[in-house]
């Protein structure tokens, strides 16, 4: 299963073996009453050593992953959705995405 935030598809595990041992995205995902809320989002060089500790699926929280070209690319990632998701974040100000005026804007989902 695929979930779309803001413009990037992130991918749904169902196994820690699923995830790949690539730089990339994850976040963290709510779901209250069928709508989906981001609730943080972090880079990492190895997303397969980050996340084999995590659970991917806790009552209500999921995690998802993206795997992106190199280290500017997805610095330009995370930058994007920080301020779409109106996360405090230095770049915002600064010009470096669009802020939303929703708090907590709800992700769009597609299987």
């Amino acid at each position: 299963m695929s979930i779309l935030i803001g413009k990037y598809e992130f991918e749904a595990p169902t196994a820690h073996d699923d995830i790949p041992e690539q730089a990339g995205l994850y976040a963290v995902i709510l779901e209250q009453n069928q709508d989906l809320f981001l609730v943080e989002v972090h880079d990492t060089n190895n997303l397969h050593a980050t996340l084999a500790s995590r659970v991917l699926k806790r009552n209500d929280r999921s995690i998802v992953y993206l795997v992106t070209g190199d280290k500017a690319e997805r610095t330009e990632a995370l930058n994007q959705l920080l301020c779409e998701f109106e996360f405090d974040h230095e770049e915002c100000s600064q010009g470096g995405g669009n802020k939303r005026t929703e708090t907590n804007a709800g992700i769009a989902v597609s299987l």
